[in-house]
């Protein structure tokens, strides 16, 4: 009886933002210009590892469907056994960390979501990638590819994604009008999402491979 409140007593606060937090498993694609035996599987593995990522993005148009504009920001590490200068294991460890910044537009066709309460909901996204890069060594300290010279770095690219979300208030309409009333969160998804990337400077030939070509993330969204 606490959480039923009448459509007449209901008023939703107004929707402006849109905040993501999502995972996934990521393998940037540096071994692709390499051909067999790259050094990205030699030092840390066949394996895929987890991507963690989170948008914030501001709606500005909102007609048949919602257009808006965001930043996100992402952390990757793969841990490996560093080479010694004759290519065998040195004993020591290494990592390599990708920490993506993404200008993206994003358009989500929520009408029917928002209009008849149907809870699924198709977005895209496309942005300018900026992934800072660094490689380090067995003491944490920032590795060196030779003296004085840091291995770290910064690589431009682009990304797209295609997704789906599902509305979780169609589960529990009391407990969402409660959660907009109380916090100002009007909606709530779960979503998975397609995701190309290239990470590789457009093309420039001193440049590593930092994306991967196919992948996907998942996740939950909050709108106010």
């Amino acid at each position: 009886a606490r959480r039923y409140v009448p459509d007449a007593d209901y008023k939703p606060t107004p929707r402006w933002w849109a905040f993501e937090l999502k995972f996934g498993p990521y393998k940037p694609d540096i071994d692709s210009e390499f051909g067999d035996n790259g050094p990205y599987s030699t030092i840390f593995g066949d394996g895929v590892k987890l991507m963690t990522q989170a948008t914030l993005d501001v709606q500005f148009l909102k007609l048949h469907g919602s257009l808006g504009i965001g930043g996100t920001f992402g952390y990757f590490r793969a841990k490996g056994a560093a080479l010694s200068e004759d290519g065998t294991e040195s004993g020591d460890d290494t990592s390599l960390n990708i920490m993506p910044f993404i200008l993206q537009l994003i358009y989500r066709w929520d009408y029917a979501a928002q209009r008849r309460r149907f809870p699924l909901v198709p977005y895209v996204r496309f942005g300018l990638v900026y992934a800072v890069w660094w490689i380090n060594d067995g003491n944490g300290d920032t590795a060196e590819i030779s003296p004085g010279n840091k291995a770290h770095g910064g690589t431009w690219g682009y990304q797209l994604n295609i997704g789906l979300a599902f509305m979780l208030d169609v589960l529990e309409p009391g407990a969402a009008k409660h959660l907009d009333m109380e916090l100002g969160i009007n909606h709530s998804y779960l979503f998975v999402e397609f995701v190309h990337n290239s990470i590789n400077d457009f093309g420039h030939e001193n440049s590593w491979q930092l994306g991967m070509k196919y992948s996907l993330l998942a996740g939950l969204t909050l709108e106010f």
